[in-house]
């Protein structure tokens, strides 16, 4: 059996000592989530005790994670960021990088939708951890490097790759070990109890030496080992220890499951990536020195001041009380023979009869529930209430009674904003996730797949000293959407106007909206599409009116009128002496001078043109020369 490096042993017993107060402070907000309490010596052991637990903790719980994991979340990737995908000395004020800037942020939610499709219930749990312990921790699994290391293949592969490349992990942050410096995280932990065989089904050969121990006894196939998973920036090293507590797993000697070895190689270089395989943020404070103190979770108040075990001592002797006495005698009768005197209770208001006049009926008045009890159990209530979350983000009823729809609108934005250090956490934990993301793709070389090539990363078009984003928990609620709105109307519109001359791209990021150049873009497509539509209607319109045939009719002879206007600009001008046909008109011997503006394509009946006559009776040779075409006298 191979011995574990005295350094990791170590590690691993000095996070352990140094965490045990936060472990117990989380454990008892695991307890107060899961409503598991325990009365106190002697109430316990009462018999008339009917123990009563109230559900106020859990409900606050459900009602901020409902609150913060139905917001829906905008990534905005800064420009800088994409520049390495564009040509050389592009700005990132241009537009280019502001549009690549946007298709990285599609690509990238794309990436986490797949990924959440595979547990739906990953941004509640995200919300869950981060108002429970005030930290959340997890791990992306890049499958196609675990489909390299084994355990995926056939038909299961690719029902695993039909749901992209990336996988979310979240962890228990019971489970896991972290240094935290003013930097960073530094170095991780994380420890796992698992089986025997679950360790050799994982570890295949290198989990050996417990393979054997299975082979000799198959009993041992269920025997309980402690997995400690180290890694820091230079190594991971992976060993496993027999032992139902961590205590004493970390005492008891281990067996070598990986490393130490870098978790992920740059290339074919022997050295680690920069950066752990593990996201780790937690909220709170760093100036009290103690971790059960410095995180500063939802139920923290309700926990150091014991306000859920109060008010459940309370609850359990009001309700035992009058659960005890809810049998006790109403009836009273005093007199001789009072002992023979029985009383039907199968038919409600059955009445008395005396049989003498020495016997006395007397009815009991039952004291109901203690007041000042009540009250006590209703005070304790208020201060749970009051020390996690708003009561309209528990029950959605508004406060004060009915109120107005801008009213409780506004409540529910203040309720919210009272959970801003939850929510801050689990808006930096998303921007982690984006990073690690682009920062697998880079040193693994594999791109990052979007819905088409379009929407696709390559890996060397990122830059991981470069990576710069941001993720917002989008509050959304009807009335605040509409002022955003009017306000970027009234931003957008000229100075002159009454506006600041604000840009369509700055309104539109004012209002949230993280692809402004898409908007614009999808907008004029819309103007083209409508304007397409308008002609079409348009014609169809015109078609049944019979407007375009009329149309057609006005064209052709606006063609035939410029066409004799052209044949006559082509012969040229005609002269005419005074005494001849008409002035500016050249008299040609033998021939009529003819008639100024009749001429051309339009008079030539042989082509379909209208009769000289038409325009003057004198449109012939005899009415033109005055004579016959053989000389002789015309007869009028």
């Amino acid at each position: 059996m191979a011995e574990i490096p005295k350094k990791y042993k170590n590690t691993i017993q000095r996070m352990y000592d140094r965490d045990k107060g936060l472990r117990n402070a989380q454990l008892a907000y695991e307890r107060h989530a899961r409503l598991i309490y325990k009365l106190p010596s002697p109430l316990d052991k009462l018999d008339w005790v009917f123990p009563v637990i109230t559900t106020a903790p859990y409900d606050a719980l459900r009602g901020a994670t409902r609150a913060l994991s139905n917001l829906e979340h905008d990534l905005e990737i800064n420009p800088v960021s994409v520049l390495g995908s564009l040509e050389e000395g592009t700005s990132d004020s241009s537009k280019s990088a502001r549009e690549r800037a946007n298709e990285w942020e599609k690509t990238l939610k794309w990436c986490f939708g797949k990924a959440k499709k595979r547990r739906l219930t990953s941004q509640s749990d995200i919300v869950w951890s981060s108002v429970l312990y005030h930290e959340v921790i997890g791990q992306i699994i890049n499958l196609p490097t675990q489909a390299k290391a084994g355990g995926l293949s056939g038909s299961r592969k690719k029902a695993v790759f039909r749901l992209g490349d990336y996988a979310l992990k979240l962890s228990d942050p019971k489970t896991v070990h972290v240094d935290y410096s003013d930097y960073m995280p530094e170095r991780m932990v994380g420890v796992t109890q698992k089986s025997a065989q679950e360790l050799v089904d994982f570890w295949g050969d290198a989990a050996k030496a417990i393979a054997k121990k299975i082979e000799k006894n198959p009993e041992h196939a269920g025997e309980i080992y402690v997995e400690f998973d180290c890694v820091d920036y230079d190594e991971r090293f992976v060993w496993a220890s027999q032992g139902n507590t961590e205590e004493a797993a970390i005492e008891s000697a281990g067996i070598v499951l990986f490393g130490p070895a870098p978790w992920l190689k740059i290339g074919n270089t022997n050295e680690q990536v920069p950066f752990l395989p593990w996201i780790a943020v937690a909220g709170g404070t760093n100036i009290d020195p103690l971790r059960e103190y410095q995180r500063k979770p939802l139920l923290y108040g309700v926990w150091r001041a014991e306000k859920w075990a109060a008010s459940n001592i309370l609850s359990t002797i009001l309700m035992s009380q009058a659960v005890a006495e809810a049998n006790a005698p109403t009836n009273v009768i005093r007199g001789l023979g009072a002992e023979n005197i029985e009383f039907d209770y199968t038919e409600p208001g059955t009445k008395v009869v005396l049989p003498n006049q020495y016997l006395t009926y007397e009815r009991v008045r039952r004291a109901g529930l203690d007041d000042a009890l009540k009250e006590a159990v209703a005070n304790f209530e208020d201060q749970i209430r009051r020390s996690t979350v708003a009561e309209i983000l528990v029950t959605g009823a508004p406060m004060g009674g009915v109120e107005a729809y801008a009213g409780y609108n506004l409540q529910i934005q203040q309720a919210i904003a009272s959970l801003g250090d939850f929510k801050e956490v689990d808006e930096a934990f998303m921007e982690r996730v984006y990073e690690q993301i682009l920062l697998i793709a880079h040193y693994t070389g594999q791109d990052i797949v979007g819905p088409n090539e379009k929407y696709t990363i390559r890996s060397e078009d990122i830059n991981p000293e470069a990576i710069h984003l941001d993720v917002t928990f989008k509050v959304d609620v009807p009335t605040d959407r509409l002022q955003r709105a009017n306000t970027a109307i009234m931003l957008a519109k000229p100075i002159d106007q009454g506006g600041l001359g604000y840009s369509p791209i700055r309104a539109m990021r004012y209002l949230g909206e993280t692809d402004p150049e898409g908007a614009i873009k999808e907008n004029k497509l819309y103007q083209l599409d409508m304007a397409d539509m308008r002609g079409r209607l348009k014609r169809i319109e015109m078609e049944a009116s019979g407007e375009i045939e009329q149309m057609a009719a006005q064209m052709a002879q606006q063609m035939i009128t410029q066409m004799m206007q052209q044949q006559q600009q082509a012969a040229g001008p005609q002269e005419v002496p005074p005494e001849g046909g008409g002035p500016g008109q050249t008299e040609i011997p033998g021939r009529p001078p003819g008639i100024e503006g009749v001429g051309g394509q339009g008079y030539n009946t042989a082509e379909g043109g209208e009769s000289p006559l038409t325009a003057s009776p004198n449109a012939t040779f005899e009415g033109q020369m005055g004579q016959t075409r053989g000389g002789g006298e015309t007869i009028i």
